[in-house]
């Protein structure tokens, strides 16, 4: 039994948590409130909880101890730190390191085969502007071009030589092959993706608006 007014006073073995409340018959004039949630730090420190007469002593307000105070702690920093990795781990919008802009598709061009070459016309196509490139088309084969100055041409095979894929795709002055995301440059070197390889350059003349592929 709790003594009839006053504090009681008890020593545990392990540091607890004590939550005092309110009595049920409330306050006396010139009566203190009622003690907070006390930390006890040290097991050799009484432990010191204030009861008035009718205070509810249920196991809802009785002390909490370190083992289930521990226990409770560390599982709400379990679920939190699983919060932080499951979305890393998952995917998500992570993506593999690589550039991030996406490649647009290269003009399309019907080139003429005749004997040993490849023939297209200019005209308004992208090869009218220094920078521009293209994919031509064509019985004997497909292949890059791109004017790299005012008279001057740049023709590769436009085959992967990772998977014998067609290289359709464009990044800046980069081709990308839609396949695997293998890069090249202008002058058909691999500055990324699983290709093995350059790609195959060929010989070009311009004349008259016209730029011939020599095979």
């Amino acid at each position: 039994m709790l003594p009839e007014s006053g504090a009681y006073e008890t020593t545990r073995p392990d540091p607890w948590f004590v939550i005092t409340t309110t009595p049920r018959g409330g306050f006396l004039a010139g009566n203190s409130p009622p003690s907070r949630v006390v930390p006890i730090l040290r097991p050799s420190q009484p432990l010191v909880s204030h009861l008035q007469d009718g205070d509810d002593v249920s196991e809802t307000h009785m002390p909490v101890s370190r083992r289930r105070f521990c226990t409770s702690t560390c599982q709400a920093a379990s679920g939190a730190a699983l919060t932080v990795l499951i979305p890393a781990c998952s995917g998500g919008s992570a993506s593999p390191a690589g550039p991030s802009s996406t490649p647009s598709r290269l003009e399309t061009m019907r080139g003429e085969f005749n004997g040993g070459t490849v023939r297209i016309m200019v005209g308004t196509s992208a090869l009218a502007n220094i920078g521009g490139a293209v994919l031509v088309e064509s019985v004997a084969g497909v292949f890059l071009v791109a004017r790299t100055d005012a008279t001057a041409f740049s023709a590769l095979d436009a085959v992967c030589t990772h998977q014998s894929c067609t290289i359709t795709g464009q990044d800046g002055s980069t081709y990308v092959c839609p396949c695997h995301g293998s890069r090249y440059t202008r002058t058909g070197q691999v500055v990324g993706g699983p290709a093995p390889a350059s790609l195959r350059r060929y010989a070009t003349t311009f004349a008259d608006g016209a730029l011939t592929i020599a095979l």
